[in-house]
């Protein structure tokens, strides 16, 4: 891992610090869904993966993915310029503890998967540089997994 993306991966959880004002809400809307109606968004594999998840680390992990995609759209120094780094800067989403809720990729394995999955949708899976429209998409899909997870 490069000193960028650990740069940005720091970025990433100030900035999920700030968003919760030091706090995580555990408070999760009923049926899993932010309207508090069941899930119907396009990534129906992970949301049916991240149902095992325990439901505070649900919360947390939605609260990581959004900030992440809020931090990848901020980024207007173009810190992230190729693919492989933007995939980088996302699997570390899913390889940090938390507020002790452990590493959800060794923890949750099928999430991890699905996970990674919509990330190789998003980004492919060649080194290539990151234009307008794989940060876009990227910085949506990242939403969406928030959506799905939480």
């Amino acid at each position: 891992m490069n000193a960028t993306t650990v740069r940005m991966i720091l970025a990433a959880g100030i900035v999920l610090y700030v968003l919760t004002d030091g706090r995580i809400s555990w408070d999760l809307p009923a049926g899993g869904g932010s309207s508090g109606g069941p899930y119907t968004g396009p990534l129906s594999t992970l949301h049916a993966a991240a149902a095992s998840m325990d439901p505070k680390d649900r919360a947390v992990l939605s609260e990581a993915m959004a900030a992440a995609g809020e931090m990848l759209e901020a980024d207007r120094l173009g810190l992230v310029t190729t693919t492989e780094e933007l995939q980088r800067y996302v699997r570390a989403v899913t390889e940090f503890d938390y507020v002790g809720i452990g590493k959800p990729t060794q923890k949750y394995p099928a999430v991890a998967k699905a996970f990674q999955a919509e990330l190789e949708k998003a980004v492919g899976t060649d080194v290539a540089p990151v234009t307008p429209a794989i940060r876009s998409a990227v910085v949506a899909a990242l939403a969406e997994a928030s959506k799905a997870t939480r």
